[in-house]
């Protein structure tokens, strides 16, 4: 299969290396002007890969193709958008017009973009979402891949493209399950995302967060806040393991986080987190607290952590 992936990214570059080693032709786009800024076109691979043993890729080194600009003319039989939230609307007119016979697919956590890519794309693409994710630097690309991967189709979707991205996978060794409710699924997991990576910004980054036990009770606090804006949004926390683990025992959430954050991929990670993804962490922030007045749900908590945030970009999602 033919894919083009957007970005080169932590997830863009993870996938683009697993699919690759399953046989697929895979190239990246960047935005015009930006190819300088790439450091080469082969970075190493230093993931914690938790698929089955026989789909783990042999070569530790992933070399990629990349292009400027999307012929009008392609034969890309897929394009995966593995892009921050506030990113999606900017990509979306450059996917309408470039989609051509593709499949696109949405992978990532989406908030207020739902209704704006319906309204471009409506029936040409699916949502996706990768459970785990790694950092970039200059050398190489580290994290874990885990093998469960979320998908849904939405309303109008062809049942067809969904089987195909879902062989697609499986054959590449993850385990890809459709999510029914994936929009307020989405809505849930991004006031547990804000949560987490608010505190773990008041704390100087995950690898600061994951060893003080205040920090982690506080993030859950402040996570219970939240959960009342994806209410208003329509979700349902308590439908979600991740709004259920929001009002858990104190000490367990605690107990849970520590453990997890001190995984050998995690904690590699969390080392770079701060520096490479200071601009998602920020704007989870804004959008979020945005959000919150938007919908006239009182977030004190979420306020008080402003003065830990530089200021709120120019346009909110």
């Amino acid at each position: 299969m033919n894919i083009l992936i957007i970005g080169t990214g932590a997830i863009g570059t993870m996938y683009g290396w697993a699919l690759q080693n399953a046989g697929h032709e895979i190239v990246h786009y960047v935005r015009p002007g930006k190819m300088h800024l790439l450091k080469g076109r082969t970075i190493a691979v230093k993931l914690r890969d938790w698929r089955p043993r026989r789909f783990r890729g042999r070569h530790r080194v992933y070399s990629y193709q990349v292009i400027e600009m999307i012929p009008n003319w392609h034969e890309f039989d897929l394009i995966l958008v593995p892009v921050a939230h506030y990113q999606v609307a900017e990509l979306l007119p450059l996917l309408r017009d470039k989609v051509g016979k593709a499949t696109i697919l949405f992978f990532g956590n989406q908030w207020n973009t739902f209704e704006t890519i319906e309204d471009m794309l409506s029936g040409r693409y699916l949502l996706g979402f990768p459970h785990h994710g790694g950092a970039v630097d200059e050398q190489a690309v580290y994290g874990m891949l885990n093998r469960h991967v979320s998908l849904s189709a939405p309303d109008g979707a062809d049942a067809t493209a969904l089987a195909m991205i879902k062989q697609l996978l499986q054959l590449a060794g993850f385990a890809p399950f459709v999510r029914p409710d994936f929009k307020n699924w989405c809505y849930v997991h991004f006031a547990w995302n804000c949560a987490t990576l608010t505190e773990s910004v008041k704390q100087g980054g995950l690898h600061n967060y994951r060893r003080s036990s205040a920090a982690i009770r506080d993030s859950f606090l402040l996570m219970q806040e939240l959960m009342e804006v994806a209410r208003a949004k329509g979700a349902d926390p308590m439908r979600f393991r991740e709004g259920r683990m929001a009002y858990r025992q104190p000490f367990l959430n605690v107990l849970m986080t520590y453990l997890f954050l001190s995984l050998p991929g995690v904690a590699d990670t969390a080392k770079l987190h701060a520096r490479t993804h200071a601009e998602e962490h920020r704007r989870l922030y804004w959008d979020m607290l945005h959000s919150a007045h938007q919908l006239g749900v009182p977030v004190p908590r979420l306020a008080s952590y402003a003065p830990y945030m530089e200021a709120p970009p120019a346009k909110l999602t």
